[in-house]
């Protein structure tokens, strides 16, 4: 064989190395995995049931764009609830103030996407709040918001205590109270990080416990809330010069991690145990 023949090969396996890696990196997957902390912030507020856990997130094979990562949360009893992720919180980092005091500072941001890396573990608390709630309370607030509008222009000199009598007010203050859903007992938690180089999702298991100490302490952020949205017009009629910052109770369950594990029983003999692992699952799959 000609000499430039034999150079012209050499010179094409020069580039099957990098072939190679360029196929790799097309059809291999990230690894995601979700190392929460050991609490898990729970509450209730003017934005509804509200679950801030902390994770170490980190990816290995390929960087990972996550779009979205949703929480399927089951109580024991069976009860079924979605949260959706709305903001991530940096780990706190400490500050120096004008007065050479050392001040811890987090920052806090509206989620759209997160870039996780091969190289480095992101630590962050990303903050869930329960989706169905906020459209709930979108529509109810607007009507509240509308009867608010009517009172002013018709009956002004009546305002603000003629809105604190009528039926959307009354409404507003059911819906607050009746969608607090928190309650004593084990909750398992499903989160489904769906991710760009995946068509299905993430998925992870978590659980925590409430016990009913907890729920009185959350209960309370029911009146809270309702006082909290009442003080938004009163500051509107002026009879308040400000609003006041309301101070949340939040409690603070420790999280652990649970195997998802997929074997194949005999159907006869299928312990309680699978069968709820089995609801589980057929949860995730809705």
């Amino acid at each position: 064989m000609a000499l430039i023949g034999w150079a012209a090969i050499l010179g094409a396996c020069a580039w099957i190395p990098q072939l190679i890696i360029i196929i790799y990196y097309f059809f291999v997957k990230p690894k995601l995995r979700f190392s929460p902390g050991p609490t898990v912030e729970v509450g209730y507020s003017q934005y509804g049931p509200i679950l801030n856990p902390s994770f170490g997130i980190s990816t290995s094979r390929k960087n990972a764009l996550i779009e979205k990562i949703e929480l399927k949360v089951i109580h024991e009893s069976g009860t079924k609830r979605e949260f959706i992720w709305q903001f991530l919180s940096e780990a706190p980092s400490e500050m120096e103030t004008s007065t050479g005091e050392s001040q811890l500072y987090r920052r806090t941001q509206p989620v759209t996407a997160l870039k996780v890396t091969s190289t480095t573990i992101i630590g962050t608390k990303i903050g869930f709040q329960d989706n169905a709630f906020i459209e709930k309370k979108t529509s109810i607030i607007n009507k509240l918001i509308k009867k608010d509008e009517h009172i002013k222009k018709k009956r002004p000199q009546e305002y603000p205590d003629a809105l604190f009598k009528e039926i959307e007010w009354t409404d507003v203050e059911n819906f607050i109270k009746n969608e607090f859903y928190w309650k004593a007992g084990k909750y398992q938690v499903f989160l489904k990080a769906y991710h760009t180089s995946s068509r299905k999702p993430h998925i992870e298991c978590y659980t925590f416990s409430l016990i009913q100490t907890y729920i009185d302490r959350l209960e309370r952020n029911i009146e809270i809330t309702i006082n909290s949205l009442k003080n938004i017009f009163l500051f509107d009629a002026k009879i308040i010069p400000s609003l006041p910052k309301p101070t949340w109770n939040w409690i603070n369950p420790l999280i652990q991690r649970q195997e998802i594990k997929s074997q194949k029983t005999n159907p006869n003999k299928r312990s309680q145990k699978g069968k709820q692992s089995r609801k589980a699952v057929d949860f995730l799959e809705d």
